[in-house]
């Protein structure tokens, strides 16, 4: 009876143990979330500058059949262009809504819809990336040193 009572125990322990463990694993998915909001935000800012410096690097322009009858459609969303629509040509001289080319590029990093070229000089692309990474990198680094001591042994304050 005794080996009995010292097998409940250690089921027990154990089983407070397993508790512990899956306690621990939902308070850190809990506070993932706010961390993946927070990172979503960091990348619109991210992608806000990317805009930005398209903007910069391309021009911007109402759309005149008599000016620019080359243009028919545009090649994103398919509808044929009307007078006094917002364009954007881009560095390989393609056009597009300016809108839809502005999807295009939050969903498609810095490539032209049709040739696939970048939209952007390399020399930017190649810094934006490493602007990205570094920033991530900062995240990430920020995350887990919250909940690493808490994993270790320490108290979980931090994680509240």
């Amino acid at each position: 009876m005794r080996a009995f009572f010292e097998s409940l125990s250690h089921l027990y322990k154990f089983t407070f143990i397993f508790l512990y463990l899956v306690l621990v694993e939902v308070v850190l998915q809990i506070r993932s979330v706010p961390q993946s909001l927070r990172r979503s935000c960091k990348q619109s800012s991210f992608t806000r500058e990317y805009l930005a410096r398209i903007e910069k690097n391309s021009s911007t322009f109402m759309f005149r059949k008599k000016i620019r009858p080359d243009l028919n459609e545009c090649a994103i969303c398919l509808l044929k262009l009307e007078e006094g629509d917002r364009l954007r040509e881009i560095q390989c001289k393609h056009v597009f809504h300016k809108d839809c080319l502005g999807s295009w590029l939050q969903h498609h990093l810095a490539t032209c819809p049709l040739c696939r070229g970048l939209v952007l000089p390399e020399e930017e692309m190649i810094e934006l990336y490493r602007l990205q990474a570094e920033q991530e990198q900062v995240n990430s680094s920020n995350e887990h040193s919250r909940w690493l001591p808490a994993l270790l042994g320490g108290n979980l304050h931090g994680l509240y």
